[in-house]
């Protein structure tokens, strides 16, 4: 055990123990604490655990079809109001002068997927996939300050909103 590197987050790892740190705590810093900690949590030490052997004969008892689902199709009319919506929304962050070239393109990446495909379906998974994650990881992206979580959580709000009124539509 490398009691050099524990020794060095003890004080976080006392915040982090504590129930008000967990409070209202956002999605960021979550994936800061995670980061920070991964190194460490190596030396825990775990309880040997008795393996368990099963012979379960797997018996199918019914077999049914799953629905099918038709493909959502998106008119050009809701088309050009979401786009106008994301394109106003996305001139406040522009404005605001705190989003990077690369933060930018990954905001037009997410306007014009929407555009084309009228929501993203499961948001969270989504933005770790094509086409998404080629800006890297979005906590990366954005960083760990205060202003980058508001960016962040704002975006998600927005993309959200979008989806909600999109699924409300079909």
């Amino acid at each position: 055990m490398n009691e050099q590197e524990i020794q060095a987050e003890k004080d976080f790892i006392a915040r982090v123990a504590q129930t008000s740190f967990w409070e209202n705590i956002s999605l960021g810093r979550i994936e800061a604490v995670r980061r920070r900690l991964r190194e460490i949590v190596k030396y825990i030490e775990v309880e040997q655990q008795p393996i368990y052997y099963t012979n379960f004969t797997d018996e199918l008892t019914g077999e049914k079809a799953a629905p099918h689902i038709e493909p959502m199709v998106v008119s050009a009319s809701y088309r050009e109001k979401v786009e106008s919506y994301l394109r106003e929304h996305k001139d406040q962050f522009l404005q605001s002068n705190r989003l990077s070239t690369k933060q930018m393109n990954f905001l037009r990446t997410i306007i014009d997927y929407i555009v084309k495909n009228g929501y993203i379906d499961n948001l969270q998974e989504s933005l770790g996939k094509a086409p998404f994650n080629e800006f890297g990881d979005v906590i990366d992206l954005f960083g760990d300050s205060r202003d980058s979580e508001e960016d962040i959580m704002d975006i998600m709000a927005k993309v959200r909103e979008i989806n909600d009124n999109a699924i409300d539509i079909a």
